[in-house]
């Protein structure tokens, strides 16, 4: 079984082996305690040899005895429970830029279908299914009888606050999944209940649960208060980049997935790897080349599915940018 560590660091992005087991179609997770063990010890040792100053951020004997402890206490809990476990250890050193990928065991987990969002004026259910649409746009006021103040408080067991708006986002995104709330202390089930406010201020109590993907397709629907064609909201990750011109609003839409490229690739010196990869740089021009055609365009770049990476392409994309005639504003 092959395993997979994410340690992202400003200065470089690594791939490691240990937490997250990558499996084929048809397998399933299998706790096996050595290999638990052997990944934590991996870890253990691996990720201070490659962080800069890592025990500046938490003290050896500190990381030592925590990571021991956990490796011995991993016979009776399941993949995702050790995941998040070695993932809150990680997290109290306080670097963002640090974490398990926990993505290929959260994706085997059943999720709450209900997006939240941070807006002016508070937190917004942002996206929902058929199933659960009596709360979409709404208001939450209270999840499982906590504020959002408090909710915040208890998940950053797992991600560290030094970007308030980058950990805002990311506790939403943790908080769809059950085990995560049970773990936190905000439920003892699967369910995620809301105290909900809608449009003309009446409140209600709101209940949402996973649903079965498989067998509730029409319940999975996601909802959609308006008709838009196309609907670039639930564009699919197809491609590292993407764009698509919308005439009728005369605004050019660029789908930025991934800040890697065949060309950084090439100057981190892994000819291998950036044969493998698309290039960046015609992309972009391609993206100039139709700006030069509609002058008077709008430009949003979309930026949901990055999950991070080098910036020489992004920089390069922003100087570019900036000396260009579409820079109308200076």
């Amino acid at each position: 079984m092959r395993h997979i560590f994410n340690y992202l660091h400003p200065i470089a992005a690594l791939m490691l082996a240990a937490a997250a087991p990558i499996l084929a179609a048809g397998q399933t997770f299998k706790n096996i305690p050595q290999n638990w063990q052997r990944d934590i010890e991996y870890v253990q040792t691996t990720l201070p040899e490659n962080h800069p100053g890592w025990f500046k951020l938490m003290p050896q004997k500190t990381w030592d005895n925590e990571l021991k402890s956990l490796s011995e206490r991993v016979g009776g809990m399941s993949d995702l429970d050790i995941a998040l476990a070695l993932q809150a250890i990680i997290a109290k050193a306080g670097d963002p830029h640090t974490h398990l990928n926990l993505t290929p065991l959260l994706q085997k987990e059943a999720v709450v279908p209900v997006g939240l969002g941070w807006y002016d004026g508070g937190l917004y259910v942002s996206g929902s299914v058929r199933r659960f649409d009596k709360i979409f746009g709404t208001k939450i006021l209270k999840i499982n009888g906590l504020d959002s103040k408090e909710v915040m408080e208890r998940v950053s067991r797992y991600i560290p606050r030094d970007n308030e708006i980058g950990y805002r986002n990311a506790a939403l995104q943790l908080l769809r999944f059950p085990k995560v709330l049970r773990s936190v202390g905000l439920s003892t089930t699967d369910t995620m209940e809301v105290l909900a406010e809608n449009a003309v201020g009446e409140q209600f109590l709101y209940k949402a649960f996973p649903l079965d993907m498989v067998n509730d397709r029409q319940g999975m629907q996601p909802v959609s208060p308006y008709r838009l064609s196309p609907d670039t909201r639930f564009k699919p990750i197809k491609s590292s980049w993407s764009w698509e011109w919308l005439p009728a609003d005369s605004l050019l839409i660029v789908q930025y997935n991934r800040c890697r490229s065949r060309e950084m690739t090439l100057a981190a010196g892994d000819t291998t790897l950036a044969m493998q990869l698309p290039a960046f740089q015609p992309f972009l021009d391609s993206v100039f080349t139709h700006m030069d055609y509609h002058p008077n365009a709008r430009l949003l770049i979309d930026l949901r599915f990055n999950g991070g990476g080098g910036a020489s392409d992004g920089l390069a994309w922003a100087e570019r940018l900036a000396n260009s005639a579409f820079n109308r504003k200076g």
